[in-house]
């Protein structure tokens, strides 16, 4: 049997779809144990690192032995220096990374957890090179896919029509929620440097619930001062709305600062529709959108670049390569995983 462990309950968020889709694998079985695992703030203070082992120690102990256990997030584990073989040794181990940190600590640390497991899957190919740079043989790619099903919307041009779009209208959209790690503030300070002939095509889309950064009447206030056409939705999103949001937009602008080094959902999502993705370059989504010819890139952290980027986005007609979409199938995602485990079973 492999237990999938997730604490996370959550049925709104990505956790509750990726665990989902992995219990369509025969012998897999769910373990949400009720665990603390509140997220370091700027220092591993010692007690959230007590915190963080014993919720570890509790999940994986929780696991019969003989079986195999699957730590669908294991992002806030790998921090625990003093982790112990035994512990994840009593039991096969797979842990599924979704960013490679940078820092030679974290790496040192990141090394020390992932060496001890008998399997770590990240989600493209340059994660797992930067995992193999600092050392680590047992690492899996396994493209995060879309679980979503478009089928049911209406058409992209009924869409934008639903909601006012003119046809020369170019939506840029930021979707999710809004964090400071996400860089909102850089799109948003873009603007200044765009001039009005391209802001009158320009509509900036943001979609997604308030997190701990910008509030709503801050980017109406930004919005004003840049001069900025906005459609603003700044709240949970069903599954519905998020979905029209994808598919209103012309390009997926993703201004992530340093610390976000994993994939992004909307860009996934964005890929198979279809859409381009604005992204920085030099980094994890920058080395995707280059290889896969899916999007264009600006200097991570730079809104004068960015600006630069958005006016050549709204002056031309950007055609993805259509291979890579095909890649990100939930199906494929599955078969995949369920390797995985066989081999697993079988060693």
């Amino acid at each position: 049997m492999i237990y999938l462990i997730e604490p996370c309950k959550d049925k709104s968020g990505h956790y509750f779809v990726y665990l989902n889709s992995l219990l369509k694998i025969p012998n897999t079985k769910a373990l949400q144990m009720d665990v603390r695992t509140t997220v370091f703030k700027k220092r591993m203070k010692f007690l959230n690192v007590l915190t963080y082992y014993y919720a570890l120690w509790k999940q994986l102990r929780a696991v019969p032995k003989g079986n195999i256990a699957h730590l669908l997030y294991s992002d806030i584990y790998y921090k625990i220096p003093f982790i112990s073989s035994s512990l994840l040794k009593r039991n096969k181990t797979i842990v599924t990374m979704h960013s490679c940190p940078n820092g030679k600590i974290k790496h040192l640390l990141m090394r020390n957890f992932c060496k001890r497991v008998d399997a770590v899957v990240v989600h493209s190919e340059y994660i797992k090179s930067q995992m193999e740079l600092i050392g680590l043989t047992n690492v899996h790619c396994i493209d995060y896919p879309s679980f979503y099903d478009y089928s049911f919307l209406p058409s992209k041009e009924e869409l934008r029509q639903k909601y006012g779009l003119l046809a020369e209208d170019v939506v840029f959209s930021a979707l999710g929620g809004i964090r400071k790690d996400k860089g909102l503030d850089i799109l948003l300070e873009a603007f200044k440097y765009v001039d009005m002939r391209h802001k009158r095509r320009m509509i900036l889309n943001v979609a997604g619930r308030y997190c701990s950064f910008m509030k709503e009447a801050d980017i109406k206030r930004l919005a004003e001062k840049y001069n900025i056409r906005t459609r603003l939705l700044i709240r949970s999103l069903s599954d519905e709305e998020f979905l029209e949001n994808v598919l209103i937009t012309d390009f997926m602008v993703l201004p992530y600062r340093g610390n976000m080094t994993g994939n992004s959902g909307p860009m996934t999502e964005a890929i198979v529709n279809g859409i381009p993705s604005i992204v920085p370059a030099d980094t994890n989504l920058g080395a995707i959108v280059t290889e896969r010819h899916v999007g264009m890139t600006f200097r991570q952290g730079d809104p004068e670049s960015l600006a630069s980027v958005l006016i050549k986005a709204c002056d031309m007609d950007y055609i993805c390569n259509d291979a890579y979409r095909h890649v990100l199938k939930e199906q494929s995602f599955i078969d995949k995983y369920r390797n995985i485990y066989t081999d697993l079973n079988r060693g």
